[in-house]
């Protein structure tokens, strides 16, 4: 099994600013996790998000006003984090 972890748990954005969310995906036993996390935001309106290619982090911009919620996900296991612009 696998744990998922999304910090931070919640961050605050201006509009037309930028944050950098971060995520540890940990395997039981402490094993190696070569896989892509999978991300997506809960209301795509308020806030942009740019994925980096190892799939460990993101930087969400903000678009208009408002709260909404990052999530990642691997192998079925998912953390979130509240955006508030």
């Amino acid at each position: 099994s696998f744990g998922v972890t999304l910090a931070p748990a919640t961050a605050s954005v201006a509009v037309g600013a930028e944050v950098t969310l971060t995520a540890t995906v940990t395997a039981a036993g402490g094993g190696t996790v070569t896989g892509t996390p999978t991300w997506g935001v809960l209301n795509p309106a308020l806030v942009a998000l740019t994925v980096a290619a190892d799939g460990r982090s993101a930087v969400v911009r903000g678009r208009i006003a408002g709260s909404t919620r990052v999530v990642v996900s691997y192998e079925g296991v998912a953390a979130a984090s509240t955006v508030v612009t």
